[in-house]
């Protein structure tokens, strides 16, 4: 049995000094016209509110043994409904405030707790959360489902890895909506990545670096060694550049399954004659496709390696271009370059 750190057993805290402050703690925004102070019984982290429901619930939201608070804040009734989370603190005896999520659920066997958005549409979203030995709100995971006959992807499915590197940013709930980021550059990346190749990918594992990188595994397994079958850089070119350093530069890198068994991409999308072309046009085809290099046309290319060709575009912009020979597949783009890369 858990203790408390003197070898007494932990207990939940009692329901009425919850309610107790609870009320004190309603009553106090209520004052200040931000939450109402009236407690009523009903079912908790409703998804669809029918009528009156609880503005409290108990719930252990870190699951250490501690009866922790959600309070209901006032919602749009469209069912999503906020709750602002309150953490006991057993060392200093009191609620502290964690963070405001909505609909939240619990699962106990995961140890994670969830928060879902319904939007316009239909389309809905679940984030999963677990925190961490300091409380920190840590996201495990983000699914999304969007019946839109425009939405590339009807379902989303990604699971976050922070472990693996130094440079991995945890993705840790907070004012910055760091978290919001990291899905929208993850979701671009696939997005980029069916329009070059024409593969589909809408459940991969995902790591997010401090330079902008976003890299896709199959597993956590494969993300620990560093099975990558899709590298996205967010350079100072785009809106994704979280380095702040003006001169990163973007890139976009697949791994296609001819070349690595733990790739789930097959290029879909390619030129009608391959086989009768020549390196250097199957190279241009290639570049003048891609979505992040705006699908300019390509003003000269030349090979510098066998793997690697020095592209401009006609508008002046230098790109470098990994090529496999063999398989007849690029490999990379990097770029733009405001002149002739040199390494």
């Amino acid at each position: 049995m858990a203790g408390n750190g003197s070898g007494i057993p932990k207990s939940k805290i009692p329901t009425a000094f919850l309610l107790l402050f609870a009320a004190l703690f309603l009553a106090g925004k209520a004052a200040g016209g931000g939450m109402e102070t009236v407690l009523a019984q009903g079912e908790p982290f409703p998804g669809e509110p029918q009528g009156r429901t609880a503005d409290i619930v108990a719930k252990d939201l870190n699951f250490d043994g501690w009866d922790d608070l959600c309070i209901r804040k006032p919602y749009d009734g469209r069912g999503n409904v906020p709750y602002s989370c309150m953490l006991w603190n057993p060392q200093k005896e009191r609620f502290e405030y964690s963070v405001t999520l909505y609909n939240v659920e619990t699962d106990p066997e995961k140890q994670w707790i969830s928060s879902r958005i319904r939007e316009s549409g239909g389309r809905e979203s679940v984030t999963f959360y677990r925190y961490d030995a300091e409380n920190r709100l840590h996201m495990v995971r983000y699914l999304e489902e969007n019946p839109s006959e425009t939405e590339i992807f009807e379902r989303l499915d990604l699971t976050y890895v922070e472990e693996g590197s130094i440079y991995v940013l945890p993705a840790i709930e907070g004012e910055e909506n760091l978290n919001e980021t990291m899905i929208a550059m993850a979701r671009q990346a696939l997005t980029e990545l069916y329009e070059w190749t024409g593969e589909k990918i809408d459940t991969a594992c995902f790591q997010v670096s401090n330079m902008g990188g976003v890299v896709f595994a199959l597993s956590p397994e494969d993300m620990e060694h560093s099975r990558i079958f899709c590298s996205r850089s967010f350079g100072a070119d785009t809106e994704y550049n979280l380095s702040d350093y003006d001169k990163s530069i973007s890139s976009l890198g697949v791994v296609s399954g001819r070349s690595a068994w733990y790739s789930p991409v097959s290029w879909r999308n390619l030129p009608e004659n391959i086989d009768a072309m020549p390196d250097e046009d199957v190279v241009i085809w290639y570049f003048e496709h891609m979505p992040t290099a705006y699908r300019e046309k390509v003003k000269t290319t030349y090979q510098r390696y066998e793997d690697m060709w020095t592209t401009q575009t006609r508008s002046g912009k230098w790109y470098e271009v990994m090529y496999n020979p063999a398989l007849r597949e690029v490999t990379e783009v990097t770029g733009p370059y405001s002149g002739i890369p040199m390494h």
